[in-house]
């Protein structure tokens, strides 16, 4: 059977630091309007399957 590390799936305890923030920003790893609409289209498929409808 496969083990699982928890962690992995654990909330961050501690906020980023103004460094990692800006590296994250020169390196692209930031949300954009892409990835916002995908989550807004992804719980409007979630929404009309959970009422039953198309």
């Amino acid at each position: 059977m496969m083990q699982w590390n928890l962690q992995f799936f654990a909330e961050k305890t501690e906020q980023p630091t103004a460094r990692r923030r800006s590296e994250a920003r020169r390196k692209g790893q930031v949300a954009t309007s892409h990835d916002l609409t995908a989550a807004v289209g992804f719980l409007a498929e979630d929404y009309c399957r959970h009422c039953g409808k198309p």
